[in-house]
């Protein structure tokens, strides 16, 4: 079974990272950073052998749950093209039809595809519209308060922002908070100085589940004629992202 051999695998590195960082306590994010190349080597190499599990075997429900073990952010086109071919092969089987139907409302979001319009109120209350952007580069960014991940990344956002909003760019933040207070208290910590517009209502909000976000942070750049330019950069491949499309 390839998951229980990665299972074990990456249980002996949890051992081995243990083991270093009882030795070198004060160098535990050292240690991390030197194993992490393994990790996901063995991360690439399960999900390399899914692929070809599901490929091998096209068309069989055991197929289908291999490929739902898939992360959608990293495997996003692998899977809307899996949906595809097994659209006319699966039927009568309410999992995959709703699967089918998800990664049919993935496929609109992808790369190359116009971005979906839609208004969202500022923190203000005044509506913002994705067309105000338009003949602009305008990353969406998908984040909230409570998202580590997103808020380890804000720096970052903050970076690129100063760098290149004169030169026809601009930033979009979409948060998924409930709380107001705690969404605007994080704009002013972080030093988020572009628009923010929100819902309100976690991943239920209208132009959260339009764009397809099923976890946090999610960005898309949309291009000045509106199409979805690149999806997910973050850090150096943001930064390098738009040095070369905005040079």
């Amino acid at each position: 079974n390839l998951r229980n051999v990665y299972a074990k695998q990456v249980e002996n590195l949890q051992k081995d990272f243990e083991a270093k960082v009882a030795q070198q306590p004060s160098n535990r994010a050292a240690i991390l950073e030197q194993l992490k190349p393994q990790y996901e080597s063995y991360t690439n190499q399960l999900n390399g052998s899914i692929l070809k599990f599901a490929k091998d075997n096209k068309g069989t429900l055991a197929s289908f749950y291999a490929m739902n073990t898939l992360s959608p952010q990293e495997y996003e086109a692998e899977l809307v093209k899996f949906a595809e071919d097994i659209k006319e092969e699966i039927k009568g089987n309410a999992t995959v039809d709703t699967f089918i139907k998800q990664m049919a409302l993935l496929k609109s979001v992808q790369v190359g595809q116009v971005a979906p319009a839609f208004t969202v109120n500022n923190i203000d209350g005044k509506p913002v519209n994705l067309a105000d952007y338009k003949g602009k580069y305008v990353l969406v960014d998908f984040w909230a308060s409570w998202c580590q991940p997103c808020r380890q990344e804000n720096p970052n956002v903050v970076k690129v922002y100063n760098q290149y909003k004169t030169k026809n760019f601009d930033i979009l933040g979409i948060s998924l908070d409930t709380d107001k207070t705690a969404w605007l208290n994080a704009i002013k910590a972080d030093g988020l100085t572009w628009t923010h517009v929100s819902e309100l209502k976690d991943f239920n909000g209208e132009t959260v589940r339009k764009y397809q976000v099923q976890a946090i942070p999610t960005s898309y750049i949309i291009a000045p004629d509106g199409k979805i330019a690149a999806k997910n950069l973050r850090g150096n491949g943001l930064e390098a992202f738009l040095a070369k499309t905005l040079r």
